[in-house]
């Protein structure tokens, strides 16, 4: 398979190393590759997970590379009556706006919002993704 990431950070100019997950934060540490992107959900809590190991990995301070992606939900594929229940349903819920509510209020991403003050001083260097 393949992370949508790399697309869409190649589609952006940028020069894209792939391996093991686990590899990449070696090849930070190291200095063989000079980033390694990280959704806000999983940066910091991977930051105090390998920084004992690790002592050269940090979260860039300054800046925030912004795009959309695609939350994936893996079904049989003999549930298409679900699949197209959660696509409604998620429809849905981001007409109404209740959608970006839970997400704004949630305990998880509202702490990562909060706690790590991503959208405040933080240059946004954003792409559109054309699949």
């Amino acid at each position: 398979l393949g992370w949508v990431d790399g697309k869409i950070m190649e589609q952006a100019g940028l020069r894209v190393t792939r391996d093991k997950y686990d590899n990449l934060f070696r090849l930070l540490d190291a200095e063989s590759i000079d980033y390694f992107p990280r959704g806000a959900n999983e940066a910091f809590a991977e930051l105090a997970t390998h920084q004992k190991n690790l002592p050269n990995m940090l979260v860039e301070p300054n800046l925030m590379l912004v795009y959309k992606s695609d939350v994936i939900f893996y079904l049989n594929k003999k549930d298409e009556v679900l699949a197209g229940q959660i696509e409604k349903g998620f429809l849905q819920a981001y007409e109404v706006g209740s959608y970006m509510k839970l997400f704004n209020e949630h305990a998880y991403t509202s702490q990562v919002l909060r706690e790590w003050n991503l959208f405040s001083d933080r240059k946004r260097l954003s792409r559109r993704y054309h699949s």
